[in-house]
């Protein structure tokens, strides 16, 4: 009887441990942003290569203008919505907000951002910007590498198809306006088919 009892709570207890098993699992390929700060970030990046476009040929800005006078803002309300995202994504969770994860994970992306300014003002300063697509496109691509890694695995074939583009116009040396705009495009349609794939993944589950 009291074997019997034992193998009883024995087993229940290994399906407790399947069942947090599962739980933590399911937990790790769940985005730690809404599906929506992706398409956002998208759509940013479209306006922003559009505009990049038009006034670098109409009014010759130079790099540095560029960047200071339409990327940095855009890129400072983008934020906006990702933070947004990201605070209603762990209210929805029931996560604090510092989690291990979000502090590994925006503290990974902030290491990024600052070699990327790093390797951008020594792009500038060589006389290199026509390079600045494939730095940009080796950029995403880390980010979704470290998204794909830490929280969401499907974020790595984004990753790859970046890092091939990116190479693929360093090989063709291809340095002009146009070439900066396909570029945008093409990273904004991966930001968005990535929040596409993360609201799929979340209807599924």
């Amino acid at each position: 009887m009291d074997n019997t009892k034992q193998n009883v709570d024995v087993g229940k207890y290994v399906k407790d441990i399947e069942t947090i098993k599962s739980l933590l699992i399911e937990a790790d390929e769940k985005p730690l942003i809404e599906y929506w700060a992706f398409i956002t970030w998208g759509i940013f990046i479209i306006i922003g290569s559009v505009k990049q476009f038009f006034t670098a040929n109409y009014f010759s800005l130079n790099v540095t203008d560029i960047i200071f006078k339409i990327w940095v803002p855009i890129m400072a309300v983008a934020g906006i919505f990702e933070t947004v995202a990201w605070i209603q994504k762990m209210a929805k969770e029931s996560i604090p907000l510092f989690s291990k994860l979000s502090i590994k994970f925006f503290g990974s992306c902030t290491l990024i951002c600052i070699i990327f300014i790093i390797l951008l003002n020594i792009f500038i300063d060589a006389g290199l910007s026509g390079y600045l697509p494939v730095i940009v496109c080796f950029m995403i691509g880390t980010f979704f590498i470290l998204f794909g890694t830490l929280i969401y695995t499907p974020m790595l074939y984004f990753s790859s198809f970046i890092i091939i583009f990116g190479t693929v116009i360093y090989l063709m040396n291809i340095q002009n306006n146009i070439m900066s705009l396909i570029t945008g495009i093409v990273i904004a349609g991966t930001f968005i088919t990535a929040g596409i794939t993360a609201k799929r993944n979340q209807k599924e589950k």
